[in-house]
């Protein structure tokens, strides 16, 4: 099955960043993040807020409506 590729996916791989760096940087398991680039579930308040002010050194523009939203439309795909 094709599943939309999740914001965060998009923006990792356009940084060439890595699950490790990310995890790093918001303080979670290199799993979590991989659920979040799947689009197996959505960062909690904390830990989208955290996620948020990371990616922004990548990309300023990015809110956390972009990510959600990305998110939520894998799991409807997907059937979660």
């Amino acid at each position: 099955m094709d599943v939309k590729q999740t914001a965060l996916a998009t923006v990792l791989k356009r940084n060439r960043l890595q699950h490790r760096h990310i995890a790093q940087g918001v303080g979670v398991s290199r799993i979590s993040v991989g659920h979040w680039v799947h689009g197996r579930s959505v960062p909690s308040g904390t830990n989208l807020v955290r996620l948020v002010e990371y990616l922004r050194q990548f990309e300023p523009a990015i809110t956390a409506e972009d990510l959600v939203g990305a998110v939520g439309d894998a799991q409807a795909a997907v059937g979660a």
